[in-house]
C-alpha cells in the first residue's frame, strides 16, 4: 500500500521537537523551584554547582512521549530526528558532567 505523504515526517522537525522539549521543561522545573530566588540567580547557582545537567537528563524522559505520539502516527523520520535530538541533548549532559 502507498503511503501519502505527510509534511510533518520530517527529520529536522524531529530533531526540533528533541531538543526543545527537554528545554522547555528544564526552564518551567527551574522557575518552579527558585522560589524566593530570581530565575536568572538560581540558574547561575544551578550552573555553578553543575546541577543543571542531572535536570535536563530528566527532561529529556519527556521526549518519550513525544517519541510515541510521532511513532503511532507513523511519522518515522520525525521519529529518527527526535532519537537525534535525544543524542544531541544527552551528549551535552555527558558534556558538561564530565568535563
Amino acid at each position: 500500500m502507498i503511503r501519502k505523504k505527510n509534511k510533518y515526517d520530517n527529520l529536522l522537525i524531529g530533531v526540533a521537537v528533541g531538543i526543545i522539549i527537554p528545554l522547555i521543561i528544564t526552564i518551567i522545573v527551574i522557575a518552579v523551584q527558585a522560589k524566593s530566588e530570581s530565575f536568572i540567580t538560581y540558574t547561575k547557582r544551578l550552573i555553578s554547582l553543575g546541577l543543571h545537567a542531572d535536570i535536563m537528563r530528566i527532561t529529556v524522559l519527556a521526549d518519550l512521549l513525544i517519541f510515541y505520539y510521532f511513532l503511532n502516527k507513523k511519522l518515522y523520520k520525525t521519529v529518527k530526528g527526535v532519537i537525534l535530538g535525544v543524542l544531541i541533548v544527552g551528549l551535552y549532559v555527558v558534556f558538561v558532567k564530565f568535563m
